[in-house]
């Protein structure tokens, strides 16, 4: 991946890399080209078209994909889970306990393999693994935290009722430091990179298309509610030749500006409609048809500069400086 800042009203070179569109200078497109009511500032609301809501049937067959275990012990995790990698997994929160009561998503996000220790922790700075299970316990809250350097999981939360990454998320106390940056070595049992017909048929259940115009983007999405869609990017939107699901994340719809961003952890907003991809970058300050977007990333990823992200939050994805204030 690549990453290049994209400039409101200028002429902005697109890397395919970066974020899958096209690799000529992008442009973007004429106001006449998108919805042209506008958000009332104070308000920030947004004229995207709302998505569906999820139907019984579609979170039926979607809790369906997180079925795997990575804990150990005896242990229960009360969050579903499906390893997206050989050592992180995706998890969903439900909004009941029981996912035959439940009737929609409050939050998902990853888990990865790692060790107790402050050196250790993925995104020390951003602090946006809130959570340190072990491995092996007897119980959920006795696996919770621990001793210096015991093994587990840093577990990181999207939140789709306060959309973006929840840094409140079931947190366990300040890691200890370790002396080193030590790495854990239990082998749980199943663990593989998502693979086969099983990510087949997951990149398949994005089917909503909230981008119009001609647009075709390099990332999918599942609607939950009229306001929030999960996404993911993975190597490949085709089924047929996909590899792996490289990002979970988030698309929320709102308002072109900066007091209209939701945080820093969603650095791009795009254009429902646009001619192309790459002409639905940004937008004139103000702008209400269109969504904000986050990614967090389900490995390490290295951009061309030799800057390595992950696995959890990137915020310099599709970055887009300079976000106007609004009008």
């Amino acid at each position: 991946m690549l990453r290049r800042p994209f400039a409101a009203l200028a002429l902005v070179p697109l890397i395919l890399a970066a974020c899958g569109g096209s690799a000529s200078p992008t442009t973007l497109a004429s106001p006449s080209a998108v919805p042209a009511a506008t958000a009332t500032p104070k308000k920030f609301v947004s004229t995207a078209t709302p998505g569906p809501r999820m139907t019984p049937a579609e979170l039926a067959a979607f809790v369906g994909f997180f079925t795997d275990q990575p804990f150990a012990g005896g242990q229960k995790m009360p969050y579903l889970a499906m390893w997206a990698q050989d050592d992180t997994f995706v998890w969903l929160q439900l909004d009941k306990d029981d996912p035959k009561q439940a009737t929609t998503v409050k939050a998902w996000g990853i888990g990865t393999k790692g060790t107790y220790c402050n050196e250790a922790m993925p995104d020390a700075t951003g602090k946006s693994f809130t959570h340190f299970q072990q491995f092996s316990a007897p119980d959920w809250t006795k696996g919770a935290g621990g001793t210096a350097g015991a093994q587990g999981y840093w577990l990181s939360a999207i939140s789709l009722e306060k959309p973006g990454i929840d840094y409140a998320f079931a947190p366990t106390p300040a890691a200890p430091s370790c002396g080193s940056t030590p790495k854990a070595s239990f082998a749980p049992a199943g663990a593989a990179k998502l693979s086969g017909e099983k990510l087949k048929t997951f990149v398949s259940s994005f089917d909503y298309k909230p981008l119009t115009g001609g647009q075709v983007p390099p990332r999918l999405y599942k609607s939950v509610t009229e306001d929030v869609s999960l996404m993911i990017q993975p190597d490949k939107t085709d089924p047929a030749t996909v590899t792996e699901v490289r990002y979970v994340g988030l698309s929320l719809r709102g308002v072109f500006c900066k007091e209209a961003q939701p945080s820093a952890d969603f650095p791009h907003y795009h254009r429902q409609v646009a001619a192309t991809y790459g002409q639905g970058h940004g937008g004139l300050p103000g702008e209400s048809a269109g969504y904000w977007l986050l990614w967090v990333a389900t490995r390490p990823i290295t951009d061309s500069a030799g800057k390595t992200t992950g696995p959890g939050i990137d915020r310099e994805f599709s970055i887009i400086n300079d976000i106007p204030r609004c009008p």
